[in-house]
């Protein structure tokens, strides 16, 4: 009768005899009739397991269990273990434990004999709250996962290890147009274990060997197109069309070391009337296929290699990405959808926080990766030179082969992105505020970017 609230996998549950299990991805529990509480049985990490998996379990007694674990396609027998000396734990703070970061914190703990890494969740405003707390009261972690906890903050408070010695030393060479991306000031505090790019693909018929360009540009295409082709594809209604000028544009009207803003620009403002000219609604498109052909700029998430299979039968080959138009450069964006570890510049375990960075860099981690693309040079290079081999496995398990022009494309692509997406949740809110009586016909452009810029404005001066 009782739901527990952990159970964010929902994989497997099982009654055995007068006991019933529960597995919730990080633990298994085992009901206790008579206490009505959930005990630990197991944690999965300690057992350098994937518990997400899990398939099937039974206890045969006397501390010794077995385990299917689907995922990994494995049959493991598991035997508790009393050690003389107990490791020494390394803290972890992290949202949320999903499989990949299960994975990486299991081949960690099974293979180290003197460390382990331990999670401990963040979840809440409160609990990040409490995280500063600690940090500035030298309770540190020794290791963060910032997938979806903010960074912001961390990187200018000396609370994170600059990672760049690191690679150094150990000869890691990441793909360098991401890394630069990810730098602050020439640091590198944070590592994440794949990328992926967002950008638009579009007929080079328009837009020649270009991979950038600016509103204005795209408008005189346009013009020339004729009144049957549209900007945008069916995504792109004002609202949403707005959101994904936040998205790619946001930092090319932030100055974030001067604590400053320029939404009063003329690119903004022309950003502003773009989005205007798109429907308010999904239903004023009319025939979605026919809308969708007739797009000038096709949206383009490539989000593994294997994203780029269909781009050259949908263009007959003559296409290329151009990103999202802007005044400065290529409008393109690298995207961190995995794990994003950083080092805490306060940990007494530092070197063996750093193998755990080496457990994500290594090719046993790296060249396995079929979500996103590796953010090791030599893995990505192998994934692409497999790619065109024919001998590239997606994640179903099945070979995939591409064209090497589409290699090619997806290397200039790579080689032409400078900015890794840079969300403010804020200033997006106002940005979408201050837009909708603009939309609605109450104010013109130049009054709503007038606005904009003095509500930034001043949210800037207050953060800072």
């Amino acid at each position: 009768e009782k739901t527990y609230d952990g159970n964010w996998s929902g994989i497997y549950t099982d009654c055995s005899g007068d006991r019933f299990f529960i597995n919730t991805g990080r633990e298994l529990l085992v009901y206790d009739k008579d206490t009505k509480a959930y005990n630990i049985l197991l944690n999965w990490l300690d057992c350098g397991i994937g518990g997400a998996g899990l398939s099937a379990f039974k206890d045969l007694g006397n501390e010794k269990y077995v385990a299917v674990v689907g995922g990994e396609s494995r049959f493991a027998i598991i035997q508790k273990e009393y050690r003389e000396h107990a490791r020494q734990a390394l803290k972890l703070a992290t949202e949320f434990l999903g499989y990949d970061l299960a994975n990486l914190i299991t081949q960690y703990n099974s293979s180290n004999p003197d460390y382990k890494i331990v999670p401990e969740y963040y979840e809440t405003e409160d609990d990040f709250m409490r995280l500063n707390t600690e940090v500035i009261s030298g309770k540190a972690p020794d290791l963060y996962n910032f997938k979806f906890m903010p960074i912001e903050g961390f990187e200018s408070s000396g609370a994170l290890m600059d990672l760049n010695p690191f690679l150094d030393e150990y000869g890691y060479k990441l793909v360098g147009p991401v890394k630069s991306a990810l730098e602050t000031n020439g640091r590198l505090y944070s590592i994440p274990d794949r990328f992926e790019i967002y950008s638009f693909a579009v007929s080079r018929e328009f837009a020649g060997d270009k991979t950038s360009w600016t509103t204005d540009e795209m408008n005189e295409v346009m013009e020339k197109c004729g009144s049957h082709m549209h900007k945008f594809g069916t995504f792109a209604t004002k609202t949403e069309l707005l959101k994904w000028v936040c998205t790619f544009s946001l930092a090319n009207y932030l100055d974030k070391e001067n604590g400053k803003c320029s939404f009063d620009n003329a690119e903004f403002v022309k950003l502003l009337e773009t989005c205007n000219e798109m429907p308010d609604n999904y239903l004023q498109f009319g025939d979605i296929k026919s809308y969708e052909d007739n797009a000038l700029l096709k949206m383009a998430p490539i989000q593994s290699i294997t994203s780029i299979c269909g781009y050259s039968k949908r263009f007959g080959g003559d296409y290329t990405f151009i990103g999202f138009p802007n005044d400065s450069g290529n409008g393109s964006l690298f995207s961190f959808g995995g794990e994003r570890i950083a080092v805490s510049a306060k940990s007494e375990h530092q070197d063996a926080a750093l193998d755990f960075v080496k457990t994500m860099l290594d090719d046993r981690y790296q060249c396995e990766m079929t979500i996103g693309m590796p953010i090791v040079q030599s893995a990505l290079e192998k994934q692409m030179q497999d790619a065109v081999d024919g001998n590239l496995t997606d994640f179903t398990g099945g070979k995939i082969k591409i064209a090497s022009s589409d290699i090619d494309k997806l290397k200039t692509l790579i080689a032409s992105t400078r900015k890794s997406a840079d969300t403010n949740s804020v200033i997006q809110e106002i940005i979408e505020e201050e837009a909708k009586p603009y939309f609605e016909g109450s104010r013109t452009a130049e009054e709503t970017a007038k606005i904009i810029q003095s509500r930034v404005s001043v949210y800037i001066a207050e953060k800072n």
